[in-house]
């Protein structure tokens, strides 16, 4: 019997995950990090020995907490076509008010700006892996210069991807700008999203007449994007970027640290009883790595209230 295309993509996407998952647990033992990791101080806290260091977990404020649970919707509308803003529960409820300025379905990474007039914000949303395109750039998963930072080197097949759609989000935002006057940008996005807002900010550091004051990241499951210059580069831009991971969410372990990935600092983790805590040091052992090797997909499928891509089909 023929085995289609589409399937012996589906059967390598599987694997290199597999692959990927047991290279990160291999890792992880290699450092020495525990199941249930006990705090260690010593006062590094450089992204090469953080998961072997840490400073004290922060709990996180009601009012964090809300705004996490908020800006989850616009990650989670990003997964559907929000073409008059009728996207199912994301683009209802606390969201029904939002404006639609700009959707872009062009590239294998799908990305919307909205303005939300109550919060005075431009959300900028990008789309998470959603189809086997997206998991075949996934896989372009070994390290490539960073454009313009010596030393940086991030995920081949991420840049690949967002540099289809970049320029695009880029001019527009840059065109709207002084047309909403005291508003914030959000950029925000889940899995792939997450990654695809953190390269988007960087692009919007230079844009004239946007303050650094007024950019703010949230993303959800956010992979690990690149080597550790590009991670305290991401740092040192001292913004408000807040990396939320649910529980034991496989997928900001990956890709390996055994490829030289890691992520960026703090991470914001939803405990197993729903607490959050904030975690300023990057890999840090009191927070999701304390889960190794106890990982699923589950819990990067569904953040607070919301469930990623099915959101679209719920509708009222």
């Amino acid at each position: 019997m023929a085995i289609s295309k589409f399937s012996i993509r589906k059967i390598f996407t599987l694997g290199l995950v597999s692959l990927l998952v047991c290279g990160e647990l291999l890792s992880n033992t290699r450092i020495g990090i525990a199941t249930y990791a006990v705090p260690i101080t010593n006062g590094d806290t450089s992204p090469e020995s953080s998961s072997t260091s840490s400073t004290p977990a922060i709990m996180v404020s009601p009012a964090d907490d809300t705004q996490f649970k908020f800006w989850v919707k616009y990650a989670s509308a990003a997964y559907c076509n929000v073409e008059g803003w009728n996207c199912g529960v994301a683009c209802q409820g606390v969201t029904a008010q939002t404006r639609l300025l700009q959707y872009f379905d062009q590239t294998v990474n799908k990305a919307y700006v909205a303005a939300n007039d109550q919060k005075k914000s431009i959300v900028v949303a990008f789309r998470g892996t959603a189809d086997i395109e997206g998991f075949m750039q996934d896989s372009q998963f070994y390290l490539t210069d960073y454009p313009g930072i010596t030393g940086a080197k991030i995920h081949a097949g991420f840049l690949n991807t967002f540099q289809m759609i970049n320029k695009n989000v880029t001019n527009f935002v840059k065109e709207i700008v002084p047309k909403y006057p005291g508003y914030n940008v959000i950029l925000t996005g889940h899995s792939l999203g997450g990654a695809m807002a953190i390269l988007q900010l960087l692009e919007f550091v230079n844009i004239p007449g946007l303050s650094r004051d007024n950019l703010f990241v949230y993303t959800y499951g956010e992979p690990r994007i690149g080597n550790d210059v590009f991670a305290k580069y991401v740092e040192n831009l001292r913004i408000n970027i807040f990396r939320v991971v649910n529980k034991n969410d496989l997928i900001p372990h990956l890709p390996p640290r055994a490829f030289t990935y890691i992520q960026h600092s703090p991470e914001f983790f939803v405990h197993s009883n729903n607490t959050m805590f904030e975690c300023p040091v990057a890999e840090d052992i009191n927070c999701s790595n304390s889960l190794t090797p106890n990982f699923d997909l589950i819990a990067h499928a569904n953040y607070f209230d919301t469930a990623f891509v099915i959101t679209c089909l719920a509708k009222k």
